[in-house]
């Protein structure tokens, strides 16, 4: 089976030249919470999930933060 890689969070945010707290702030939550995000230490809520899916244009979705693993 095919799979299409996903950018992660964390390959947007270096792109784009942002920090962890320039993306908390447009998120509304904290440069912690954003960094555990990127490091797949946690996962988003849907509700950021969503935010994160707008805030990228779509190009990182739920499917970007899923293991490679898996």
């Amino acid at each position: 089976m095919d799979r299409t890689k996903h950018t992660t969070l964390g390959e947007w945010m270096d792109e784009k030249g942002e920090t962890c707290a320039s993306v908390a702030k447009r998120l509304g939550t904290t440069r912690a919470t954003v960094s555990r995000w990127r490091a797949g230490v946690s996962f988003p809520r849907r509700d950021a999930l969503d935010e994160i899916f707008k805030m990228t244009g779509g190009v990182v979705s739920a499917d970007s933060f899923r293991s490679e693993a898996a």
